[in-house]
């Protein structure tokens, strides 16, 4: 045991056991192939930052080297990410304005600091599922929308203009109003380094996919070659880079006035950092099928942003960039130890390659970030979306459109609000489905979706798919009470269409209304049926239903549905009315001769996708079985197990009732349509209108119980 949790909080222990000269190999190519890749980035995501050019190169050091001991990815790159420091930039700044350098860079320190205790805060609460309350069209929406601002942020460098930080309406209007000052060199470098980076990534795609050419660290080679025949004054450039290894500086902790302030900032910042790096990390996980540990990456980013901020490191977070490169360069053959590798050739460029950074034109950089944030801005999800689920599609656009007009800190508060909002909506209005048996096996299924599955006549089988909640509770009687009413009205109709059959209208070699005892709200295809009688049922809505009820005759045609009380006035004309109006005369009739609804005898219960039941709601289920009590309606009730089965035990639900409990569907079934057979014959309750309770005094007599005086004829049986 003590073994284990050593591992656990240790995971190099369970990779270096089984290391090999074969995985070092690996291991090496990709950390040489990152590091090259990195430096570049690395100096392009601290300008991002607001931060000197030497900032991106210490900021990974720390992060690398930590992440190798107590990560559990195998693959993920740790170190500056745009997304990431787009935030720091956008909060930070908000704090301290990023032109006093002197104070602003202290103030990024500190909050990498308290983004790394936020981290282990979480890893010791084990607040790891937070990941969770951010749907995926949410995070994709806030992504893409950060890709477009992190996108026109850099237009400065591009255009070497010195365009404030705001929303990007703010950005956009400046630009157009200073369009005339455009510098035309930085405007070359910028273009012309998009080519460039574009046209290699290209190559690499076509001739070497698995080991590709650093087109990043070419693109900085070259453009620095060239700026530096040209004078200072012409273009931007970084100039003077320090050499040398970060020094340790403790952030300013007794500034408590600045930690207040940066709370906030360090929330966003390290959740976001999180939340991002775990997508990356969970997609390896599954593509090369090894386990990670949710918990313990929170410990691996904690420490590493702890310690990184006492050596001048901004908040770490994992780069899907690099990472996908390590992934095509090794597959599933390498370890956490690359990133040993990455940290030493950053280093040897900290220590002997920072001078040729001083031509380096700031517009190339602003190329560098360009191509990189270009693969965050995703339009396919959203066309996929609309596609398939249109809720998550608006979703997905007020977050991106809040995020863009409103900025990332107000993009995220937002998204998270909508995030809950979503599943509090979900959570409220479940799905739920009225049951039917399909012919010849033991399978139940939405008789909506599936017009094959026939219902036990006298019974309504109903099934609810969520947790029984306080929030939920009232959709769920209202819910009971369609299905019961609905379950009848189908019933009825079927027996309608059996009855019109019989008396020798259009009928085929087979009842498909009625068999063996089971109804079907509509015929199976390849039967006949009297098309007259079909067309009524398709106005009462029984063909098509909305999701969570019938339709009405209003919403499916626009139209009154046909009043069939004057069908018995029609018949004293019947002699002089051509064929097809007899027809039609004859099965509005048929349908007038039988309740609009049947009569339901017993309710099945299907509780095997229910999850739990609170308090609020067993109250709800105790009124239910009350309400059903009085209107003569037994209650079955199946696949309640557990610590469900013994609280409602408690609270004497099943009292008096304990033949009515079931494992399976199937057999809770049959003990309904025995109990409907012995009711079929006792008199039926009439609802008065003075009810007490509304929800079924909303259904009216003709609406829910059948009419006093008519007999439905119904004999439950069991196919």
């Amino acid at each position: 045991m003590r073994d284990r949790r050593l591992r656990r909080r240790l995971p190099f222990l369970s990779w270096a056991e089984d290391y090999s000269l074969s995985l070092l190999k690996f291991d090496f190519i990709a950390g040489l192939t990152v590091g090259v890749v990195l430096v570049p980035q690395g100096v392009a995501y601290a300008m991002l930052a607001e931060l000197p050019p030497v900032y991106g190169l210490y900021g990974p050091l720390a992060g690398l080297v930590v992440y190798a001991l107590f990560g559990t990815s195998r693959h993920l790159a740790v170190g500056p990410f745009a997304l990431v420091s787009l935030l720091v930039a956008e909060t930070v700044s908000s704090v301290v304005p990023p032109e006093q350098t002197a104070a602003y860079v202290p103030a990024v320190m500190l909050l990498s600091l308290m983004v790394g205790v936020l981290h282990l805060l979480m890893a010791l609460l084990r607040l790891d599922i937070i990941i969770a309350f951010l749907s995926e069209p949410v995070l994709n929406g806030f992504t893409s929308a950060s890709a477009v601002l992190i996108a026109s942020s850099q237009l400065k460098h591009l255009l070497g203009l010195p365009v404030p930080r705001g929303t990007l309406p703010t950005m956009l209007g400046f630009i157009a109003m200073h369009l005339h000052q455009v510098n035309l060199v930085a405007l070359a470098f910028g273009i012309g380094g998009v080519l460039v980076l574009d046209g290699l990534k290209r190559l690499n795609k076509r001739f070497c996919p698995s080991l590709p050419l650093p087109e990043q660290l070419f693109a900085l080679v070259l453009a620095g070659t060239i700026s530096a025949q040209l004078a200072p004054e012409q273009v931007h450039m970084v100039g003077h880079v320090p050499s040398g290894l970060p020094t340790f500086e403790p952030p300013p902790l007794t500034d408590l006035d600045l930690v207040r302030r940066l709370l906030q900032p360090a929330a966003t910042v390290g959740l976001f950092a999180y939340i991002l790096a775990m997508s990356i990390v969970r997609t390896m996980a599954i593509k090369y099928e090894y386990s990670t540990d949710a918990n313990q990456e929170l410990v691996a980013f904690g420490i590493a942003n702890i310690i990184g901020s006492f050596f001048s490191a901004f908040p770490a977070a994992g780069s899907l960039s690099r990472t996908s490169l390590i992934a095509s360069t090794c597959g599933a053959h390498c370890t956490p130890l690359h990133g040993m590798f990455t940290a030493a050739v950053v280093l040897i460029v900290l220590v002997a390659l920072t001078p040729a950074f001083r031509t380096l034109p700031y517009a190339v950089l602003a190329s560098i970030v360009f191509m990189s944030v270009k693969s965050l801005f995703d339009l396919k999800t959203p066309r996929a979306l609309y596609k398939l689920n249109p809720p998550d599609f608006w979703l997905w656009l007020i977050t991106f459109t809040s995020t863009l007009l409103l900025g990332t800190q107000s993009g995220i508060v937002l998204s998270i609000v909508c995030s809950l909002i979503a599943l509090v909506a979900a959570s409220m209005r479940p799905p739920h489905s009225l049951l039917g048996r399909l012919p010849g096996t033991h399978f139940y299924c939405c008789s909506r979706r599936h017009p094959a599955a026939k219902q036990h006549v006298g019974v309504a089988i109903f099934r609810f798919v969520s947790a029984l909640l306080f929030a939920n509770k009232d959709y769920f009687h209202d819910s009971v009470v369609e299905a019961v009413a609905e379950a009848a009205r189908l019933q009825s109709i079927a027996r309608a269409v059996e009855d019109g059959e019989s008396t020798g209208h259009k009928q085929g070699p087979t009842s498909p209304g009625i068999e063996n005892g089971l109804t079907t709200p509509e015929a199976p295809t390849g039967l006949q049926v009297d098309s007259k009688v079909k067309e009524l049922m398709r106005k009462y809505g029984t063909t098509r239903e909305s999701e969570h009820g019938p339709r009405t005759p209003e919403s499916e045609h626009g139209t009154n549905a046909p009043d069939h009380s004057s069908a018995m006035g029609k018949q004293a004309a019947h002699d002089d009315t051509p064929d097809g109006e007899r027809d039609e005369e004859a099965a509005e009739q048929r349908i007038d001769m039988y309740p609009q609804v049947g009569r339901i005898y017993v309710l099945v219960l299907d509780f095997s996708s229910v999850t739990s039941i609170d308090s609020t709601s067993l109250r709800m289920l105790l009124e239910v079985r009350k309400e059903l009590t009085e209107r003569s309606i037994d209650m079955v009730v199946c696949g309640i197990e557990g610590q469900m089965k013994e609280l409602l035990i408690r609270a004497k639900f099943f009292e008096g009732t304990c033949d009515k409990i079931f494992a399976d569907l199937h057999t809770a079934c049959k003990a309904a349509v025995a109990l409907a057979n012995e009711q079929s014959g006792s008199p039926r309750p009439t609802l008065s209108k003075s009810d007490s309770n509304p929800r079924w005094q909303a259904l009216s007599t003709g609406n829910l119980w059948a009419r006093q005086g008519h007999s439905t004829g119904l004999t439950p049986t069991l196919l």
